[in-house]
């Protein structure tokens, strides 16, 4: 009996604390948007008076286009302007990728892109800068690489460091089975937008690049994988002065690296496997790893987070250093079947795959790689890939403030685990709330200063708007 009172004066002092709060709503008015056709939708450039929104659209077919989009909302949330370019190009019949973008600064995003011609053998690497003080896009070519033919083209790869200061491309030139792999890599600096550094490699030992990551400092660090797979993984560092192999003491297949620092000195850490073998759990073990001197300082058991049989990625989403511990948040990518989908501009439908983000998890080490503890984020499980992520994180004054599908506003995520909630959304006097709308759990920003959080959902099935909820409760 007495546990049930001091539940139910618990719940009622959750409640009255969130009711104490003074939140104001600013409902944004729904603006069009496509959630089949626009990818890689982020915020940017975001200060106290106005929000950006960017993507892109490359699709192919009767109604092909190729274009970059930012959005400029006011303080209201209302959509004020739409810039759109076209991908940079050097020939009509062109072939497009978009390969990442990233804010340069606090005015300017970059976006990074390639275009290439198999008749001319060639492929243009370009960047592309937004300026918000002049809504002007600006474009030009950073890299030039002759290609085989356009099914021959190679593949382009983008990572952002974890300070966001520097951004990595890697081009995988096209290679036959029993070729050298060859990775052209660029790093460049986004506080000024120049490039700091390009060399080649060509992987002359039958091994190639499996995944990489960039630290703090513009190095890269590359994960090589034996193209037999018989072989264990090993590490190549690579810098303005060359490239340095690390190679591990015992077998380990280590999936995408992220690097970070602790004060000067820089680390590794991933999910990886040290049993060869199909049916191991390829993501058992969390590896921290001294990049410096080159040795394991621990690869702890995880077993059991992310070993369904569907699961077809796993990445470390956000990495925190708070009160002297290693703060990982994770999430799970899985096959979760075949729809059919109808082709850009076309009433013609095909079988596609399609993959839901799953399984995530808060996980914080020592600073000695011990993994202290493991909790599993309370999600739905219908977070359908790319745009729904399964959630969103901000961190302010030590605080993780989360936004997953499992709740309909933001909840504070202690450090031991527990968590208690900062608001639930109130759509009494939202103007779409008779419409079906879902949130972008990864799409919340969060403005200490005036004490505001941004969300952002889509609406039916072609629309978009943002919300802001200010005054929350965040003691």
């Amino acid at each position: 009996m007495k546990t049930k009172l001091y539940s139910l004066f618990a719940f009622i002092c959750i409640l009255g604390n969130i009711a104490t709060a003074q939140e104001t709503y600013e409902w944004g008015a729904k603006f069009e948007f496509d959630p089949e056709n626009e990818k890689d939708v982020k915020f940017a450039m975001v200060d106290n008076y106005n929000t950006f929104l960017t993507s892109y659209i490359d699709v192919y077919g009767m109604v092909a286009e190729h274009k970059l989009l930012v959005r400029k909302f006011d303080q209201k949330n209302q959509l004020i302007e739409t810039y759109t370019t076209e991908l940079p190009t050097f020939d009509k019949g062109a072939y497009y990728n978009y390969i990442g973008s990233a804010d340069a600064g606090k005015d300017k995003v970059v976006f990074f892109s390639e275009a290439y011609v198999g008749k001319t053998k060639k492929k243009e690497i370009s960047q592309t800068v937004f300026d918000k003080s002049t809504g002007k896009f600006t474009s030009m070519v950073i890299a030039n690489i002759p290609i085989e033919s356009a099914m021959k083209s190679g593949t382009t790869y983008f990572e952002l460091s974890q300070n966001k200061r520097f951004a990595a491309i890697r081009h995988e030139k096209h290679s036959g089975r029993k070729d050298p792999q060859v990775n052209i890599i660029t790093v460049i600096d986004l506080q000024n937008i120049s490039t700091v550094w390009n060399k080649e490699y060509i992987f002359q030992d039958g091994f190639h690049a499996k995944s990489y990551g960039v630290s703090n400092t513009g190095n890269i660090v590359i994960v090589a994988a034996d193209k037999a797979t018989k072989l264990q993984d090993y590490l190549l560092l690579g810098s303005a002065l060359g490239f340095e192999k690390k190679a591990f003491s015992t077998y380990m297949e280590v999936h995408k690296p992220t690097i970070f620092n602790i004060g000067q000195k820089e680390y590794l850490i991933a999910f990886n496997k040290e049993v060869k073998g199909i049916i191991k759990d390829p993501y058992e073990n969390i590896l921290l790893y001294d990049l410096e001197s080159g040795n394991v300082i621990a690869n702890n058991k995880a077993v059991g987070l992310y070993s369904h049989k569907d699961i077809v990625d796993v990445s470390i989403r956000n990495l925190f250093i708070e009160n002297n511990e290693i703060v990982i948040f994770s999430e799970g990518k899985l096959k979760a079947g075949t729809k059919e989908q109808k082709s850009y501009g076309s009433t013609m439908t095909i079988p596609t795959a399609y993959y839901h983000f799953t399984p995530s998890y808060m996980i914080k080490l020592s600073l000695e790689g011990e993994i202290k503890q493991k909790v599993k984020l309370e999600i739905s499980n219908n977070n359908e890939a790319d745009l729904y992520h399964s959630f969103g994180v901000n961190l302010n004054k030590g605080k993780f403030y989360i936004k997953t599908s499992g709740y309909s506003g933001i909840i504070h995520l202690q450090i031991d685990g527990s968590h208690t909630p900062v608001f639930y959304i109130d759509g009494g006097t939202d103007p779409n709330k008779t419409s079906q709308m879902k949130y972008i759990n990864q799409l919340t920003h969060y403005l200490p200063d005036s004490n505001t959080f941004i969300l952002t959902r889509t609406i039916d099935q072609n629309g978009m708007s943002l919300v802001s909820v200010k005054g929350a409760n965040i003691k």
